[in-house]
């Protein structure tokens, strides 16, 4: 059974995340290898999709779960800075804009192949 991307009726999200477009063999792989959650890896490709920043919400639109969700993610992924603020949204977008930090994520990745590698 394939659970959708959509909030349910009642507003339970689906406890298995599936992303709207489904990786290819290759990054599914890569995926299972580090033990990558499909959230998180689908909430840092949309934001580095939309360079210019968004709002929880809008990230939670665009890989449809609920903005609580999103927001954990994150929220961690600020904590490790990997995530900035941008500035607060106006108007019709509520609450704070987050941008992706490229160059935080590709040094946290780097180090990370770097101790797999023993270096």
């Amino acid at each position: 059974m394939r659970l959708t991307r959509k909030v349910r009726q009642n507003g339970c999200v689906p406890r298995v995340y599936m992303p709207p477009t489904s990786p290819n063999d290759e990054t599914r792989s890569a995926m299972s290898v580090f033990q990558v959650g499909t959230l998180r890896a689908e909430i840092i490709r949309d934001m580095a999709l939309h360079p210019d920043g968004s709002t929880t919400q809008e990230i939670a639109e665009r890989v449809g779960v609920i903005a609580q969700q999103v927001y954990r993610h994150v929220r961690n992924l600020k904590n490790e800075g990997i995530v900035i603020t941008l500035g607060q949204g106006i108007g019709y977008r509520r609450g704070p804009v987050y941008g992706l930090d490229r160059a935080a994520l590709e040094a946290k990745a780097a180090a990370f192949m770097r101790h797999l590698l023993g270096e």
